[in-house]
């Protein structure tokens, strides 16, 4: 056994600084290490985030590409419709026809009838004709 007094004390303390500069050495490197992958992380959300981001972005696009196609085919389609007041002007002239032609509703007996009948359906046709010329090329 050795005797405590023969060790020497300033190598003892040396010797206990080494381990301890060792210790502190190997905590600091643990910690740098730590500090590298928290970085790494935070890199990896950051850059998982921002391609969300773009995905979201590229798909909103594309949806209000979709309801910008459809508000124009809507508003194509109803530059097409008659308005009110066209609809309105034919029923009137319609009306005028008919009285002018004497047709009244209903089916008569004979021949007459029929002739009428035959005559008020081309008035109907006519009027149709002129409210889809009056709304396309007129109301333009």
């Amino acid at each position: 056994m050795s005797d405590p007094c023969s060790v020497d004390p300033i190598r003892h303390i040396s010797e206990l600084l080494n381990a301890l500069d060792l210790r502190l050495t190997t905590m600091i490197d643990a910690a740098d290490a730590k500090s590298i992958l928290r970085d790494e992380a935070l890199v990896l959300r950051i850059e998982s985030v921002e391609k969300a981001i773009s995905i979201a972005r590229e798909a909103m696009t594309q949806r209000l590409e979709g309801m910008n196609e459809i508000r124009a085919s809507m508003a194509d389609q109803a530059s097409t419709f008659a308005t009110r007041e066209a609809l309105a002007a034919i029923s009137d002239k319609v009306e005028d026809l008919r009285v002018m032609s004497g047709v009244t509703s209903g089916w008569k007996s004979g021949n007459e009838g029929l002739v009428r009948v035959a005559i008020q359906g081309i008035m109907l046709v006519l009027a149709a004709v002129m409210g889809v010329v009056i709304s396309h090329f007129v109301l333009r």
